[in-house]
């Protein structure tokens, strides 16, 4: 899964992204 540039397979990593995608947008 391709999200923002970046290629995660991992839950771990996808839900990082995601919140720091979510912390980004919130700002």
């Amino acid at each position: 899964m391709d999200f923002y540039g970046i290629r995660v397979h991992d839950g771990t990593s996808y839900f990082s992204v995601s919140f720091f995608s979510l912390v980004f947008f919130s700002i």
